[in-house]
């Protein structure tokens, strides 16, 4: 609404239910879960998951970017807690994180799912370096930077720009 409620009104059981400061929301692709930016008069800005069929809502912390899995109810989100920035998978349906990456003085950018699902790119910058990282779930870490660029690609660098990914992964 105009005063940032979020009203979910459930067409069959003829409920609604109000979140109050949201400042931006979407939906999981199955449509049983929303995740949304909720600000209070404080400034203090809680991330939030919220299950459509239990009405159950849980928190991350520090959350700066999220993005759906294009299939399932899990999001790909980057943290910054404790001066500790991280990029984690989170499973909506059993509320784990599994941490993909994490440095202190790294952030994270340009989060990306493949079209199957099946595995995630991601962007860290870290002392003027641009660093490419892919992870196949169910896999290892991969990471991508300038000196392996340079070696098949003479004075080639890694960009800070939007990645793409082929829809298998």
């Amino acid at each position: 609404t105009s005063n940032k409620e979020l009203n979910i009104v459930d067409l069959v059981k003829h409920t609604k239910e109000t979140y109050t400061d949201i400042q931006s929301y979407s939906f999981s692709k199955s449509g049983d879960y929303i995740a949304a930016f909720q600000k209070n008069t404080e400034a203090t800005e809680t991330f939030l998951v919220i299950d459509l069929n239990s009405k159950v809502a849980s928190s991350i912390q520090g959350v700066k970017k999220y993005i759906w899995h294009p299939k399932q109810n899990s999001l790909l989100v980057t943290t910054n807690e404790e001066n500790q920035n991280k990029v984690v998978v989170y499973d909506a349906e059993d509320f784990s994180l599994n941490v993909l990456k994490e440095n202190e003085n790294s952030s994270y950018d340009h989060l990306i799912w493949s079209d199957s699902g099946n595995a995630v790119v991601f962007s860290e910058q870290l002392n003027r370096e641009n660093y490419l990282h892919y992870y196949p779930l169910n896999g290892v870490l991969i990471t991508l930077d300038d000196a392996a660029i340079e070696k098949k690609f003479p004075q080639y660098k890694i960009s800070n720009r939007s990645v793409y990914i082929s829809g298998d992964g």
